[in-house]
C-alpha cells in the first residue's frame, strides 16, 4: 500500500522525496528517512518544536492514506471515489462514533485529492493513432484472421 503521510508515535510526516520524510508542521524540522521496501525508519533528523498530533488528528492522517491508496489501486478503479470515501468514513464511525467522525473532513474537501491520486495510475490517453500500440494476442488474432 502506497502511503502519502507516515506516522510515528503521534508524529505525522509529509513525503519529501522517495524516502525522506518531513514534519507536516511547516516550522517544524524534524525528519526522518525510510526505506523503500517497507518504509522501516533508517534515520531521524532534527526535534519536533511543538506538541505531538492528538488521537484524532493521527486518525484523520490514516484514514486520509487509506482512501487515497484505495483511489490509486488499479484493482479498485470501478468503483467510484464517493463510495471509497463512504466506506471508509463508516469504517470510522463504526470505531470510534460519530463525535470524532463529525471532526473529518467531507468528501467535497478531499475529492480532488482522489481524483489526483486515481490519475497517478490512469494510462494517459493516445493523442494520434499511432500512439495507439497494439501488441500480443490482439496482433495474432488479426494477423489469423487475416489469413483467413
Amino acid at each position: 500500500m502506497h502511503i502519502f503521510r507516515f506516522i510515528s508515535n503521534q508524529w505525522v510526516y509529509i513525503l519529501d522525496s522517495t524516502t525522506y520524510w518531513r514534519c507536516k508542521e511547516h516550522d517544524c524540522k524534524a525528519s526522518i528517512t525510510t526505506n523503500d521496501d517497507d518504509n522501516e525508519i533508517l534515520s531521524r533528523g532534527g526535534f519536533h518544536e511543538h506538541l505531538a498530533n492528538d488521537d484524532i488528528e493521527v486518525e484523520m492522517c490514516r484514514f486520509r492514506n487509506r482512501a487515497e491508496s484505495r483511489a490509486a489501486n488499479p484493482h479498485e478503479i470501478r468503483l467510484q471515489l464517493r463510495d471509497i470515501y463512504t466506506q471508509e468514513f463508516r469504517e470510522i464511525v463504526d470505531i470510534y462514533g460519530t463525535v470524532i467522525a463529525k471532526k473529518f473532513p467531507e468528501f467535497e474537501k478531499i475529492k480532488a485529492t482522489l481524483a489526483r491520486r486515481r490519475r497517478l495510475n490512469t494510462p494517459k490517453l493516445p493523442n494520434t493513432v499511432e500512439d495507439i500500440n497494439l501488441n500480443g494476442d490482439y496482433i495474432s488474432m488479426m494477423l489469423f484472421l487475416s489469413l483467413i
